[in-house]
């Protein structure tokens, strides 16, 4: 054993570096637990509450849009720009990682001559801007 020289320090007092590694491991367990859940809470969980249901019904949304004053489109006019494809749980949480089609339009009212452009995405000012030209 002469040739073998361990550093005093460590013979006598082994704890300062268990210690770190006890705090280290606690700290990745911890970590590790918080992205688990937040992984399960917001890709993988789907529930569908029992009273969710949505009903459309177009001729109460006519009669609706009829009762608000002023002009109403004569035509809407519809153009695909593009199809991206999502994973699914981009989507709808739980659905998976598999690749799911997004269809990208732009949408035209033509109102007494003057023509309305519904984009998604828009903020009001510049939705106003865009049709004040």
């Amino acid at each position: 054993m002469a040739g073998l020289a361990l550093p005093l320090d460590s013979v006598r007092n082994p704890k300062p570096m268990r210690k770190w590694m006890v705090r280290g491991g606690i700290f990745l367990g911890v970590l590790l637990a918080i992205a688990g859940a937040t992984y399960y809470w917001l890709i993988d969980e789907s529930h569908v509450p029992s009273g969710a249901r949505f009903a459309l019904d177009i001729g109460t949304v006519r009669q609706l849009a009829n009762s608000i004053p002023g002009a109403k489109p004569q035509q809407i006019r519809v153009e695909q720009l593009a199809v991206l494809r999502f994973p699914a749980s981009a989507l709808v949480a739980g659905n998976g990682w598999s690749k799911s089609d997004i269809t990208v339009l732009h949408i035209n009212w033509c109102i007494r001559r003057a023509l309305r452009l519904l984009t998604p995405g828009w903020t009001r000012s510049l939705a106003t801007r865009s049709h004040n030209r």
